[in-house]
């Protein structure tokens, strides 16, 4: 690349992170399933000593786990300044650090930097960013700067670097283990691609790489062993077998099959999400087909054709990964963020034409207006019910919210639901059920905390999806488990069955408020 040209393209980079990062800059609050859990979890953890009632519902919970990147990055974010503004600033520095790890990467697969921008900028709008899965994300953006700080431009591992590559594949593995795990793949592959390509194909070296490459997990295997993670149970962490007998749909193991099988494709065509689910299912759809094409005519175009090896890992893990596993689920859909990555690296100066570069760019600065206009309709329903709910909600109180969907409450409700109850926890002094799985999150509940979540039965992640019977079924436990007061979100609310001891107290846009009142013996 000539100097004049390298300077272009620097500024080209500059321009689509200001597109990655606009939509996100123009809101306060966010629309992520997770993430103010986990910030509402850092909250506790940073002011424990100075809210009495945590120390009644909570009590920290220490120690060697492949999830704590997040708290540890995040706790003097949130320590000095206010939760919300602490969250803002993590998913700003969340989406800077996936736009940067997703370019470098792409370019160390010999992407063409003025073709690979937008996509870094679409693949920082991910489907997994809308879950707030806020480790497994930090994990695998510092895993692509590992990546690019492990192997040089011919993918041979760069051994002077090594004293600092093992630490940070210790600090990817603390992030989470299924990126630290991604990190492996990815090298492993290119490694194996860039030994294939070479003429020599010296086996020894080879294998002197890939002997390298496993020194990086000695540390993290041997903590993983002793972490209580390696015999988590969690909430979803369940085997196939039951996972698959849990479907909605009965009957036959090819029916049940087939519906994972769906599940998966579904989840591919929206790995950049913008919010709006039909159109998320189109904009995938024309970006994997033109990475394709482009991935197809550089093998064609092109002597030095680029690493297959990755694109056929991600396909094969895509297809075979199980749903849950140690504690974690929805495994499932975060492989396909690899694949985004892997064909990106057809995008080589070979297929750069007037033509592509605008297509590219042209989906992504639209894709980023969408999501943009999302989180601004999501802010101002957030904001209306924080105002309404901090009014008929009495501090101190434990609030539980419940999911009523007819469809998917990940992709039918909007705005979405799961983050009402933490979010409020954030700006008002209510109790709300964090994540609080050994050996998976740093805090345990305790107390009248502890008895209500118990309360609540653990339903295998499938099971009726969102529908009436589950929802039924949620709703009795929740009348007899101990919480004050129910948040029903969602547009079928209005279809479900009330228990008899839940109080009417408001409703809202998108949500109603029941106080629930004790259960008389009989």
């Amino acid at each position: 690349m000539h100097q004049g040209e390298f300077v272009t393209s620097r500024w080209w980079a500059i321009l689509f992170f200001a597109v990655a990062l606009a939509p996100f800059l123009l809101v306060q609050l966010y629309p992520f399933v997770d993430l103010y859990n986990h910030a509402a979890r850092l909250f506790v953890l940073t002011h424990f000593d100075e809210v009495p009632r945590f120390r009644e519902w909570y009590a920290p919970a220490w120690a060697l786990m492949p999830n704590l990147g997040f708290d540890l990055a995040a706790w003097p974010v949130f320590k000095w300044l206010p939760p919300l503004m602490a969250a803002k600033i993590s998913v700003l520095a969340l989406v800077s650090l996936m736009y940067w790890g997703g370019l470098a990467a792409m370019q160390l697969m010999r992407a063409d930097l003025r073709l690979a921008a937008p996509v870094a900028a679409l693949f920082s709008h991910n489907y997994v960013l809308g879950w707030g899965f806020i480790n497994f994300l930090l994990g695998f953006a510092l895993s692509l700067f590992l990546l690019r700080l492990t192997l040089d431009d011919d993918w041979r591992l760069v051994r002077r670097h090594y004293l600092i590559q093992v630490p940070l594949a210790f600090m990817v593995f603390l992030c989470h283990g299924l990126a630290f795990v991604f990190y492996g793949l990815m090298a492993g592959t290119l490694i194996f691609a860039g030994w294939w390509q070479r003429k020599d194909r010296n086996v020894r070296a080879l294998i002197t790489d890939g002997l390298w490459l496993a020194g990086h997990a000695l540390v993290p295997v041997a903590a993983f062993f002793v972490t209580r993670t390696a015999e988590a149970g969690g909430s979803y962490a369940v085997g196939v077998d039951r996972v698959l007998a849990t479907y909605p749909d009965a009957g036959s193991l090819m029916a049940r099959t087939m519906w994972e099988l769906k599940e998966r494709i579904v989840v591919t065509m929206t790995t950049v999400e913008s919010g709006f689910f039909v159109a998320d299912l189109v904009l995938n759809g024309l970006l994997f087909v033109a990475l394709l094409y482009a991935f197809v005519r550089h093998r064609k175009l092109a002597g030095n054709w680029p690493p297959l090896m990755p694109v056929i890992a991600s396909l094969l893990l895509l297809v075979t990964i199980p749903p849950n596993f140690f504690g974690a689920s929805y495994l499932e859909i975060r492989v396909p963020l690899l694949l985004l990555i892997a064909l990106t690296a057809g995008l080589t100066a070979a297929v750069r034409t007037r033509a592509f570069v605008a297509i590219l760019s042209f989906g992504a600065v639209v894709q980023s207006a969408m999501l943009g206009a999302f989180l601004q309709e999501s802010e101002t329903a957030y904001s209306e019910y924080l105002a309404e709910a901090s009014v008929v909600i009495e501090p101190g109180a434990l609030v539980k919210p419940i999911t009523i969907a007819p469809v998917n409450g990940r992709r039918d409700s909007l705005p979405r639901c799961q983050p009402i109850d933490s979010l409020l926890m954030l700006t008002h002094p209510v109790g709300a059920q964090l994540f609080t799985i050994p050996g998976q999150q740093p805090l345990q509940a305790v107390g009248e905390m502890a008895a209500a979540g118990d309360a609540m039965p653990s339903f295998p992640r499938y099971r009726h999806g969102f529908n009436q019977p589950f929802t039924n079924e949620k709703l009795k436990a929740l009348a007899a488990s101990g919480f004050d007061y129910a948040i029903l979100c969602g547009r079928a609310r209005g279809d479900a069955e009330i228990p008899a001891n839940f109080r009417p107290v408001l409703n809202g846009s998108f949500y109603d408020i029941y106080r629930i009142e004790p259960i008389s013996a009989p």
